[in-house]
């Protein structure tokens, strides 16, 4: 019983992580896609 009850915990572990990189990945690419958006702002706003 022990045994599954750690593997379950590993699993949720994993689960959790996964997922955590997941969502860092795509904070990464909206930040970099919001940093594009305010430089072409800027650029095209420029007198």
């Amino acid at each position: 019983m022990k045994r599954i009850t750690t593997l379950l915990v590993n699993v949720f572990i994993t689960g959790l992580l996964t997922s955590n990189a997941q969502f860092n990945f795509e904070n990464q690419i909206e930040k970099r896609d919001n940093q594009r958006n305010y430089r072409s702002h800027i650029r095209n706003n420029t007198i």
